[in-house]
């Protein structure tokens, strides 16, 4: 849902990382995001994968952009907050296969992967980074219950188009969400924006993103949008 603020009404931003990551997943995003835009509030929220959920609570009067890497992204279209606008960070609206719609990864892989999680949580971790292109070290030991909970929730994901403005941030590359499944979730329902690398692709290059980000927000109706931002 979104919600009419003033056009003067100051700018912040939420960060969500995606299945398996921590939130200091997207601390090159807080960087870049602070650089840009130094009086903005920046929060970071994040699912209980290895220590305890964090989900600080945004002000009031504040015009929020939900910026959310993989499945963080349909996690923050769930949240019931008056985002300004939403970007999707190799983010995706469905993740598993349907009939009639065979973009996607085949259930049966996550199936394989909850049954796996049971015995060697580390070990799915460690392959799953890798297919990322990640090479970050989970940060302590995994919450199976509540990684193997969003497996679930992953194969069942197949969300409504969104309500607020939404950049997709893609790769053509991306070994976890192919480019079939970038385009089948948000040709024609988002601004889809393209560059090379792997599903951490857009982690990496946060300052490329931020100035796509800022680029988008400028050429928002300023009905919908964060228009006014300062660039």
């Amino acid at each position: 849902m979104s919600a009419a603020l003033r056009a003067d009404a100051p700018l912040g931003f939420v960060l969500h990382p995606g299945w398996g990551f921590a939130a200091d997943a997207l601390a090159p995003w807080a960087g870049a995001l602070a650089r840009r835009w130094p009086e903005a509030p920046v929060l970071a929220w994040e699912r209980p994968y290895f220590g305890a959920a964090a989900r600080p609570r945004p002000a009031d009067e504040v015009r929020w952009i939900g910026i959310g890497h993989s499945f963080g992204h349909a996690l923050l279209r769930q949240a019931e907050l008056p985002w300004q606008g939403l970007v999707a960070l190799h983010g995706f609206s469905r993740f598993c296969r349907r009939p009639q719609q065979p973009q996607g990864t085949p259930p049966r892989l996550l199936d394989a992967m909850r049954a796996r999680l049971q015995a060697e949580p580390q070990g799915v971790l460690a392959d799953f980074h890798r297919l990322c292109g990640s090479e970050r070290q989970p940060p302590g030991l995994p919450d199976v219950a509540a990684l193997d909970e969003d497996l679930l929730a992953l194969r069942e994901l197949d969300l409504a188009p969104a309500t607020v403005p939404l950049l997709a941030l893609a790769s053509r590359d991306d070994a976890v969400v192919p480019a079939a499944l970038s385009e089948a979730c948000f040709a024609g329902r988002a601004e889809l924006r393209w560059r090379d690398g792997d599903h951490c692709a857009w982690l990496r290059a946060a300052d490329e993103g931020v100035a796509q980000l800022a680029d988008w927000l400028a050429g928002l109706p300023s009905r919908d949008s964060a228009c006014g931002a300062p660039r």
